[in-house]
């Protein structure tokens, strides 16, 4: 089972998953990088792995990870990855913070991860939260999402949801934290 944690910045999904994995320590959790795995040694700001760690491609780049756990249904139906964050986040971002990124190449992968992701046992957990009114993150030290600028993510992520063949639950972490442990659990019927 894929277990995809969304939401815009300080929506609660790291300390939801944290919480799980306190849970249930036998799920594998899968944090993401602001870039994926290939952007990293592409771009030639980090130096290539030697050897290349699979390990770490397996876990930081969707192509992968999709095509190995599509490869084997049987295995993978016996294990549970908590993603924080995905490919989703990519579209979220590319849409509302770096507008010259979302092109038609980007769309394509987007939509073919998506179909991909249908035909897999998954739930992506849409994580909500509210802030205070001067809230701001300093994004990657390049772009600040203040309250204006959350929002508008907030409202690109709900009409993604419209739209999405994926099986989407809201989690509202302003609620309990037990409580939407146990609402993930029940999804993930563990």
């Amino acid at each position: 089972m894929i277990a995809i944690f969304e939401g815009v910045e300080a929506s609660g999904k790291t300390t939801l998953i944290n919480e799980l994995m306190k849970w249930r320590p036998w799920f594998i959790n899968c944090k993401r990088t602001s870039r994926s795995w290939w952007q990293q040694h592409e771009s030639g700001d980090d130096p290539m792995p030697e050897p290349w760690d699979l390990n770490e491609a397996f876990f930081y780049d969707w192509r992968f990870f999709l095509e190995f756990i599509g490869n084997d249904s049987q295995g993978f139906g016996k294990a549970t990855f908590l993603c924080d964050r995905s490919f989703i986040t990519h579209q979220i971002f590319n849409t509302t913070l770096y507008k010259e990124l979302h092109t038609d190449k980007h769309q394509a992968f987007f939509e073919a991860y998506e179909k991909k992701l249908a035909t897999l046992p998954h739930v992506v957990f849409l994580c909500k939260r509210d802030v205070a009114p001067d809230f701001v993150d300093n994004f990657c030290g390049d772009v600040n999402i203040d309250v204006s600028k959350r929002n508008e993510m907030i409202a690109a992520y709900d009409e993604w949801r419209k739209n999405s063949p994926l099986h989407i639950v809201e989690i509202d972490n302003n609620a309990s934290l037990q409580d939407n442990v146990l609402k993930c659990l029940a999804e993930l019927g563990a």
